[in-house]
């Protein structure tokens, strides 16, 4: 009759470590032809993890006594080898194009572990595994061809990119081996026309690929209380998006722009409960298809001497399809979103040496997988004063004012019905104080590199 008849409280105490190192090798050889050159990228990354976690849970009637205790240990660990090569051709064709041609490799091996004792959870579906080694590996092989052209007030810029992959993984208490292989094309085209100084209009479109997380795909259930539990999927599809838009820019700093995405096989952690057990599972999984559509209205401009404004305000209808793991009936939800982010930078005094900086950030609710995520909120003010003829600096700054960056979702459909709430420690202060020893007038030669398999470690 909606009474409460009992409850429990779970304490979940874990603590984890993390080694994550990268190296690189460039080379870069010019050719007699100016402006043309041939080089070669190397990459290598070690990344280790370990997580342990001790939960303790204790079952309470309705008047609060304790009817019952459960204690569960997980260790879990994961090594990870990443290495890339790349060689880049590019050269002018005649005075206003651009020809780029490539190959890359990229090789992942990942070897994850697990030991679980304690659980006497007995229940269908629910198998966590007590301990397995999970090895998986992959092979990208690439090549891409671009032409970069401009004619007056006209710039073309086309490219091609194609990509062969391969991936195995292999749990060793399973003799199922997990193995896909499969080719793509990725095409983009951007145009852009310069009416005059103050008229622009572009149009672009390209089609990309992104592979799940290498800890998505571990084929563990991992319980991170008495009732939920995070399962990895050995069985993800890469997610493909084609992205179509088009707009106009006034005085450079004023821009419209009408925009189109369409994502398949795009992967979350997709929440599922089960009645019957009791039980909330966060699964990895692909959504069949989402899409959005809308506009976005941007500003960036100096307002004054000593004030940058930047606005962006962007409104869509977002829409996701996905498999209800239970019936397996497909379902659909949708719904108009607006996403506001704007920062004003200020300098004050005559040497312009205090600055102020104030952040927002706003979103209304919106659909992410078979998740309906509420509206939130942050704001951010900054401040930086130089001193001792700019070799030095204080700063000073409050993140999340407010303290209302918190996520809360819910699952309203078929027979699912739950929330969730997240609220991390996003409301902080920093103090900081910087200053600057020797020459400070030398530049350093330091160049940052970005590996797409970094981003899924």
């Amino acid at each position: 009759n909606g009474a409460d008849v009992s409850s429990f409280i779970t304490l979940n105490d874990s603590d984890e470590q993390q080694l994550n190192t990268s190296y690189y090798l460039d080379f870069v050889h010019e050719l007699k032809t100016k402006g043309a050159e041939f080089s070669v990228n190397t990459h290598y990354t070690h990344y280790a993890y370990e997580r342990d976690q001790d939960i303790k849970t204790d079952f309470l009637d309705i008047d609060g006594n304790l009817t019952a205790e459960n204690d569960f240990q997980t260790i879990s660990e994961q090594h990870i080898h990443l290495y890339s090569i790349q060689a880049d051709y590019i050269t002018p064709l005649g005075t206003s194009s651009k020809f780029e041609t490539g190959a890359r490799f990229a090789g992942i091996h990942s070897e994850s572990r697990i030991a679980q004792e304690g659980f006497d959870r007995n229940q269908p579906g629910i198998d966590p595994t007590e301990m397995g080694i999970f090895d998986y590996d992959e092979s990208i092989f690439a090549g891409y061809a671009s032409i970069d052209n401009k004619w007056g007030k006209w710039k073309l810029k086309m490219g091609l990119r194609a990509e062969n992959t391969k991936t195995t993984g292999a749990l060793n208490t399973n003799t199922d081996v997990k193995e896909n292989d499969y080719f793509k094309l990725f095409p983009s085209l951007s145009l852009q026309y310069t009416h005059s100084p103050k008229h622009d209009y572009h149009l672009y479109y390209y089609r990309r690929i992104t592979r799940p997380r290498y800890n998505n795909v571990n084929p563990f259930q991992v319980f991170q209380s008495y009732n939920s539990i995070i399962e990895g999927n050995p069985d993800l599809l890469p997610s493909t998006r084609h992205y179509m838009a088009g707009g106009y820019t006034f005085n450079r700093g004023y821009t419209f722009e009408l925009f189109y995405k369409n994502r398949t096989n795009f992967f979350q952690s997709l929440v599922f409960q089960d009645n019957e057990s009791q039980l909330l599972r966060f699964i990895s999984s692909n959504v069949d298809k989402d899409f959005a559509y809308g506009f976005n209205i941007s500003i960036s401009k100096n307002f004054a001497n000593n004030w940058h404004f930047y606005f962006l305000a962007s409104t869509s209808y977002i829409e996701s399809n996905f498999t209800d793991l239970d019936s397996g009936q497909l379902v659909k939800d949708g719904l108009w979103n607006t996403y506001i982010r704007s920062n004003s930078g200020f300098s004050f005094l005559s040497d312009k040496s205090l600055k102020a900086d104030v952040s927002l950030l706003y979103s209304s609710p919106v659909i992410q997988g078979n998740s309906r995520q509420e509206d939130y909120f942050k704001l951010g003010v900054a401040f930086q004063k130089s001193i001792w003829n700019k070799k030095g600096s204080i700063s000073l700054g409050v993140d999340d004012i407010m303290n209302e960056a918190r996520l809360f979702n819910t699952r309203k459909f078929l027979n699912q019905n739950n929330t969730s709430s997240f609220r991390p420690e996003s409301r902080l202060l920093v103090l900081g104080f910087r200053y600057k020893f020797g020459n400070t007038k030398i530049r350093t030669n330091k160049k940052s590199k970005k590996v797409e398999e970094r981003n899924r470690l």
